[in-house]
């Protein structure tokens, strides 16, 4: 019974048919209908036509021969004989002439003088004669003698235009209805000509309905809309549509959660171009190529990416195309919960490992003390074990003496051990002081532990096999940088690391194993909100940027006991800084540069001077004004010194800082004269860009905290000008020791030729990575420059020259 069931919804399915061939019959019938409906106009059209046509015919004969002086003479010269015995034969000539069915001129009284039927004539006409007995001409449809016509009745008149006779000429409707049915045969051909016609373009376009709707009908077209549409909102992983043309037609919500789409609308296709997704993620929709689980990083989420040509299916023989023809679709599967679960276990096995390696070189130490107590070596044995305890407690020292964070000494110790154990040299530094709780330990553990899992792959196959791990605390931030020295990584890998989204593909030969755990590294740097770099000057270098929780730095500022610490303590709003550069991606970068110095939001960016005007005003009006803003001196529009004139004329108070490759004097001159506090020369790195934003903040902070009222002394005037003139040269960036500098410099301006980063580490015994610190920033100041080292194998180096 269910089969029969079955059978008969499918034969009700298949009877009901399917849209294109409903379509077809539709569109057929009404094609029919229109053409029928035209071919009746066209008849009565016709046959109005043909009457029109014949009653002015008729009154063009009955015209003329009204006015034949031939008719004239004979209807007043002669008798009713005479006359018809004149008239009689020029009338019938007249009818097989002209093709009329009757002539017929008749007097004043009706009397015939003509007509075809000869027992007529003599006789009474038949029809109106009033207007034509007044001397107007008329046009009738009259039942006659001749059964019913169109008829003209003209009078005829004589030289004083009395009338004396009249003329009447006919067609009957008989004669009508031949004509009339002689045109039908036409009418109806072209008829059927166009529901031919018609047809055929009916089944033209059924056909290709038949193949795009894949022979559906439209209630089960209606119920796969209602049944794909729940499917699509209710799945539980990301799915995106892009068409051939790079569009975005359609996504779910899921999709648009994952990678932080606006809410879903499959009216309005988007272009990838328009749409603020993931560099990786947008290259692979773009591709079109086929990807099958790629992992790819948004900002804080792991994703694993399939994607396919869309493809028609084949439904019984019908197609809707081919392979590709319908653009790609994308699936989105989350894996954040996993990943952090695989993170934690990575962190795990990372200590592990190094917990392992130390019990390892433990126990060999352990046994060596043995065999030489053994052999009676006892002062060889104690030397040893006490040797072996004091590099662990120096070690230990250097890491509760700065950073004080007990899982990172724990994995530094692990790792020297580890490093130890594999032939590696492994060279450790610490500076500055970690808060507690400041970062999340796992997170550090997995940052510090994978890079340093990596280095150690690379350098286990280098000739110097040496490893550098350089920790510094300041300022808000923890600089990381994992250092080896093995081949180091080429530019094209470099962008691979930063924009990863292949799975399951082998590491490049020489890139020392980095893979996943550099997934896991990355994750934790985008959690904590810092900044990961790469490069290779001796092998590869890893830079992690990590700011330090607020919480953790709110003692030290409640401690500063001056009034520039009081004055920042009570100024807790953030300076707004509006942007004015005419090159979109320069704003960005400064705007980006702002985001990253704290204390400093971005307000607004203009690419325009009287954007930055009409904004500088809204800003001001709203109560919300500018504090600072950073002016480029070419605009499109204006010139920054006018701008910066205009700015100050509206009495906000806010300062200016000129950021600007200009150089002129007479330009700088101009600028300062017009309230620029600061001029800043493009290039110029991060660090120059960050103190000169510091220096306006102690500028203004300076003045605020000057005294009560509007009135300043001297000594807050030149404390606060003082602040503006503070150069990079007389403050060190973060991290770095002017004893250390000194030192590195003077290595440098004493060679005779350039150095490398690693023949000053030698010379000072110090770690590489922190000899690249110091060496990075006299390049900074002009004070030295670096070029890569040319015509020696192995990997590449830089080196440094003393100007």
């Amino acid at each position: 019974m269910k089969a029969s069931g079955t059978l008969g919804r499918t034969r009700h399915r298949r009877r009901s048919g399917t849209l294109a061939r409903r379509l077809f019959f539709m569109q057929l019938a009404l094609i029919a209908v229109v053409c029928v409906a035209l071919s009746i106009t066209s008849y009565v059209s016709t046959l109005g036509s043909a009457r029109q046509a014949t009653s002015e015919r008729v009154l063009s004969i009955a015209e003329t021969l009204a006015h034949d002086p031939f008719v004239i003479e004979s209807v007043e010269d002669s008798g009713d004989s005479a006359a018809s015995a004149k008239l009689q034969p020029y009338a019938l000539t007249v009818i097989d002439t002209a093709d009329v069915d009757f002539v017929t001129i008749m007097d004043r009284d009706r009397t015939r003088y003509t007509h075809p039927d000869p027992k007529q004539l003599g006789k009474h006409y038949i029809g109106s004669i009033d207007q034509a007995l007044t001397g107007e001409s008329q046009v009738e449809e009259y039942e006659g003698t001749l059964g019913e016509s169109v008829r003209a009745i003209v009078p005829v008149t004589d030289s004083s235009g009395e009338v004396t006779a009249m003329v009447a000429v006919g067609v009957t409707l008989k004669t009508l209805s031949v004509a009339r049915a002689a045109a039908l045969p036409q009418i109806i051909i072209v008829g059927l000509a166009a529901i031919g016609l018609g047809g055929l373009g009916s089944w033209i376009l059924s056909r290709y309905l038949r193949r795009v709707t894949l022979g559906y009908g439209p209630e089960q077209l209606k119920s796969l809309f209602a049944f794909y549409d729940s499917a699509l909102h209710s799945l539980r992983e990301g799915l995106i549509l892009v068409d051939d043309d790079g569009q975005l037609v359609l996504y779910n919500d899921e999709a648009a959660e994952l990678l932080g789409l606006p809410e879903p609308d499959d009216r309005t296709p988007i272009p990838l171009a328009e749409v603020a997704l993931p560099s990786s993620v947008q290259a692979l929709l773009s591709s079109g190529r086929d990807a099958v689980d790629e992992i790819h990083l948004t900002r804080d989420r792991v994703l694993v990416v399939n994607q396919k040509q869309a493809s028609q299916p084949d439904r019984g023989g019908v197609s809707g195309g081919g392979a590709g023809s319908g653009g790609t679709v994308a699936t989105l599967r989350d894996r954040t919960d996993i990943q952090e679960l695989t993170g934690e276990l990575e962190t795990m096995r990372t200590l592990s490992e190094a917990l392992r390696a130390q019990t390892h070189e433990h126990s060999n130490r352990l046994h060596t003390v043995a065999t030489l107590i053994e052999l009676g070596r006892s002062r060889e044995a104690l030397d040893f074990a006490v040797r072996d305890q004091q590099e662990s407690q120096r070690l230990t020292d250097s890491f509760v003496d700065s950073l004080d964070e007990p899982f990172i000494t724990a994995l530094m110790i692990g790792k020297a051990a580890q490093a130890h154990e594999r032939g590696i040299e492994l060279t450790v530094t610490a500076v500055g002081e970690l808060p507690p709780s400041s970062l999340d330990a796992r997170d550090l553990v997995t940052v510090a532990g994978n890079l340093l899992d990596n280095a150690f792959d690379a350098a286990a196959d280098s000739e110097e096999r040496h490893v550098w791990a350089d920790f510094v605390a300041t300022d808000g931030e923890l600089i990381i940088t994992v250092a080896d020295s093995g081949p180091g990584i080429d530019t094209e890998e470099i962008d691979a690391i930063f924009h990863l989204g292949t799975s399951a593909k082998a590491a490049p030969a020489g890139s020392g194993g980095r893979g996943f755990g550099l997934v896991l590294v990355r994750q934790a740097v985008t959690r904590l909100g810092g900044d990961l770099e790469v490069e290779s000057d001796g092998g590869a270098i890893f830079t992690v940027t990590l700011p330090l929780t607020a919480d953790s730095l709110g003692e030290g500022s409640k401690d500063a006991g001056n009034e520039q610490g009081e004055a920042m303590m009570a100024d807790e709003r953030d300076l707004r800084v509006l942007i004015v550069e005419d090159d979109p991606m320069t704003a960005e970068a400064h705007a980006d540069f702002v985001r990253r110095v704290p204390g400093f939001v971005v307000a607004g960016t203009c690419l325009s001077g009287h954007d930055a005007l009409e904004k500088f005003e809204s800003f001001g009006v709203s109560g919300y004004p500018v504090d600072i803003v950073l002016l480029d001196m070419n605009l499109t529009d204006s010139h920054g010194v006018d701008v910066a004139k205009r700015m100050n004329a509206r009495g906000y108070g806010a300062d200016i800082i000129a950021i600007t490759a200009v150089r002129h004097l007479q330009v700088i001159r101009s600028a300062i004269s017009s309230g620029v506090t600061q001029y800043l020369i493009k290039p110029f790195t991060f660090t120059i860009f960050r103190e000169k934003l510091e220096n306006q903040r102690d500028f203004r902070l300076n003045l605020d905290g000057a005294g009560a009222g509007s009135l300043a002394t001297q000594a807050s005037v030149d404390n606060a000008l003082s602040a503006l003139r503070s150069v990079s040269s007389g403050r060190l960036p973060k991290g770095l020791i002017e004893e250390t500098l000194t030192a590195i410099s003077g290595v440098v301006r004493s060679s005779s030729s350039p150095v490398s980063a690693t023949e000053v580490a030698t010379t000072l015994d110090l770690s590489r990575v922190t000899v690249r610190r110091y060496l990075e920033h006299v390049v900074t100041t002009k004070q030295a420059v670096k070029q890569p080292r040319h015509g020696t194998p192995g990997r590449p180096e830089y080196e440094y020259r003393w100007v």
